[in-house]
């Protein structure tokens, strides 16, 4: 009778065995998806420095009927600001980007500094924003090509034979800013000048990476006695023939650069980082006080540390392409956000003349040929 007994036994092990693999395999796992990443807000302030090389904004043209100036009626301020990966930003020639922002606003006291609402994954970035004028109206470049802040040319630049240097211009300057921010998975902003302590705010100066320098003549009146007596002309005040002043449209200014010309800049290195041979353009003679006259200006791309550019300027009539003058080759210092006055007797020197420097006030350069 034993027997059966544990034979049933043994049946009921294997039946429970049975059903408790079923359940087993009946019942699997619930596997759930990751998280999706939440984004974060954070304010960038951009605070534009425009103290930078602002003194020749107010020369007077002529008798005083008109100013040198910014044409702030004609232009707006254009903000260009990227967010970039650590790792992208770091990867030379990577085109990986974020476009935060691109856009214009009146160019005024008032809009030298803007806040820039910032939508963006958890992670690390470089923020990087170039400031620029362009006319009013416009959408795009004008002036420099940004389509990459890896390298920002000249616009037009790049062009073989038909490059023509945009020179004499007020609204040529730029201004660049760069700094690097965290967001964390649960919402904190962090700046890399402060990376345990929580913003809501990044706040960011930018400041030109240019230098300015300005050609001014110190011999008009000499030049002016020496032309009149050459071409005769009525009085028409007293409608009796008489040595007349030269029409000053009548001559024209090259100012040529004999060295190479940085002509492009990187916003991540902060350096120029290429440079043109053969670039020149076109002054104009401008009547300062009647005896001083403006002849040329630009900006030039600089580095962080004192450099110079090699340039020569040159008097010509316009009627015969007669060259009248030529300084020779100078050597002007350039330091970032300063301007370097280059003055001397252009319009009756020749070339050959000695060169003296002498410190002007404020620290700026004053570069005196004699």
């Amino acid at each position: 009778m034993k027997t059966p007994s544990l034979s049933v036994m043994a049946l009921l092990i294997a039946m429970m065995a049975a059903f408790i693999g079923c359940d087993v395999h009946e019942f699997p796992s619930v596997i759930q998806e990751p998280e999706p990443p939440v984004e974060k807000k954070a304010v960038l302030h951009l605070m534009l420095d425009t103290d930078e090389m602002d003194y020749y904004q107010t020369i007077t043209v002529g008798d005083g009927a008109k100013s040198r100036g910014v044409e702030d009626d004609t232009h707006s301020l254009r903000y260009i600001v990227r967010a970039y990966t650590v790792d992208e930003a770091r990867r030379s020639g990577s085109r990986a980007v974020i476009e935060c922002y691109d856009g214009t606003v009146p160019k005024d006291d008032s809009h030298t500094s803007l806040r820039i609402p910032l939508s963006l994954a958890a992670g690390t970035y470089d923020i990087a924003a170039w400031v620029e004028h362009v006319p009013a109206g416009t959408v795009g470049d004008y002036y420099y090509d940004t389509s990459d802040f890896y390298e920002i040319p000249l616009a037009g630049v790049t062009a073989a034979m038909s490059y023509s240097h945009r020179a004499n211009n007020d609204n040529r300057i730029a201004w660049r800013g760069m700094t690097r921010i965290t967001v964390d998975s649960d919402g904190a902003v962090y700046t890399a000048d402060s990376p345990e302590k929580e913003t809501e705010v990044v706040e960011m100066q930018l400041k030109s990476p240019m230098a300015r320098y300005h050609f001014i003549t110190t011999d008009l009146d000499e030049f002016i006695s020496r032309h009149a007596a050459t071409g005769p002309s009525v009085d028409h005040a007293s409608g009796i023939g008489a040595p007349a002043a030269p029409n000053l449209d009548d001559y024209r200014v090259v100012v040529r650069y004999t060295g190479y010309m940085p002509c492009s800049y990187s916003v991540f290195t902060d350096k120029p980082v290429d440079s043109r041979l053969g670039v020149s353009y076109e002054g104009k003679l401008s009547s300062i006080d009647g005896k001083s006259t403006q002849l040329g200006f630009d900006h030039v791309f600089v580095n962080g540390s004192a450099t110079s550019v090699q340039v020569s300027l040159e008097l010509y009539r316009r009627r015969d392409n007669a060259l009248l003058s030529s300084s020779g080759v100078i050597d002007v210092p350039l330091i970032r956000g300063r301007y370097t006055l280059v003055t001397g007797a252009f319009l009756t020197t020749s070339s050959g003349a000695s060169m003296g420097i002498n410190p002007g006030f404020n620290g700026e350069f004053n570069i005196e040929i004699k």
